[in-house]
């Protein structure tokens, strides 16, 4: 899969309280994303889903951190549990943020 980006303008339909909340919901549609069109794109090549591991850069320090599972604070205590879906990604090693 050659490297490129995804880009989709969204409603907002959740009002973050932090900067790092907010940067961490970012990515967790991100991740979403990132993971359907690696999905479809294996399907369409006939390839392995798995066979290569998306890297998802954000520049919010405190998001990455908590996307990893490393800090999880109070900052994260009022995000939907929908959202949480990316700490299984990343620990599972279905894709690394960085």
């Amino acid at each position: 899969m050659n490297a490129g980006s995804i880009g989709e303008s969204l409603e907002i339909d959740y009002v973050a309280r932090s900067t790092a909340a907010g940067e961490y919901i970012a990515v967790s549609n991100a991740t979403e994303m990132v993971l359907w069109a690696m999905m479809i794109t294996a399907k369409l090549e006939g390839s392995d889903p798995n066979k290569a591991i998306p890297l998802l850069f954000c520049d919010n320090k405190a998001a990455v951190q908590l996307s990893r599972g490393i800090s999880l604070t109070s900052k994260i205590k009022h995000i939907d549990s929908a959202y949480h879906h990316v700490l299984d990604e990343t620990k599972n090693g279905r894709i690394k943020i960085y």
